[in-house]
């Protein structure tokens, strides 16, 4: 059955894009299954991405209203994973999105603004899991950075929340700065730090796929091999 992750913050430049690009390639890769991307913000960023790079890359689609997003489901249903590209400025659309997902991730970056957005879905999320108990909703550290304090509290910072936080840690590198500008993902990228961001991203992907379909996993920090979930 078709698992939606969805990737939100009503904040723009919280890594929501960012991130998709590389994660959909990731989880592609170590999933071994098929992957659609959906952006759901009218600005298109992740569409217009994924029509200007010529190398491989998941199918994306636009869902921009919230009839369409109801039905994500049904549209997606030939993927075994649809990850949406959250808007920034539409409730009704990040709301909807939240209803028909299976795990929500919350980007965090160490900055006290940023965390305006990153409260504004915690607590839409919250209210719907009172009420359901469903989706699984994490947050994950972006953008982190080594011996930055604000980096190095984040996860206090964010516990009142009282929600789970990925294992995963997203580093700030250049290389996933330069992705959109070359159209290319860290997966396919040659410039420096690559290693570790591939490293990072199959990581996040092993994580997702472990929450999702039961399991424990481990990680190839060496980049020998792609990253194995065992199940069971």
């Amino acid at each position: 059955m078709t698992k939606i992750i969805s990737v939100l913050n009503t904040k723009g430049g919280a890594t929501k894009t960012t991130t998709c690009i590389n994660l959909g390639p990731a989880l592609q890769e170590v999933s071994g299954k098929t992957v659609l991307l959906v952006d759901s913000d009218k600005q298109a960023l992740l569409a217009n991405f994924a029509k200007n790079t010529e190398l491989e890359f998941p199918d994306v689609i636009q869902v921009t209203d919230v009839s369409s997003m109801k039905n994500l489901k049904n549209i997606g249903a030939s993927y075994d994973y649809v990850i949406v590209d959250g808007t920034a400025k539409d409730a009704h659309i990040t709301s909807t999105t939240i209803s028909v997902s299976d795990l929500v991730l919350m980007p965090v970056v160490p900055s006290p603004i940023e965390l305006d957005g990153t409260q504004a879905v915690a607590q839409m999320v919250t209210e719907r899991l009172l009420l359901v108990d469903y989706p699984p909703a994490y947050f994950y550290c972006s953008k982190m950075k080594k011996n930055h304090a604000f980096s190095k509290r984040m996860r206090e910072i964010i516990e009142p929340f009282e929600l789970p936080v990925l294992l995963t840690e997203i580093q700030e590198r250049e290389v996933y700065r330069d992705c959109y500008g070359r159209s290319e993902s860290v997966m396919d990228l040659k410039t420096t730090g690559y290693r570790q961001a591939r490293v990072e991203m199959r990581s996040m992907s092993a994580e997702i796929i472990s929450i999702l379909e039961g399991g424990s996993y481990k990680v190839d920090t060496k980049e020998t091999g792609v990253m194995e979930v065992l199940h069971g």
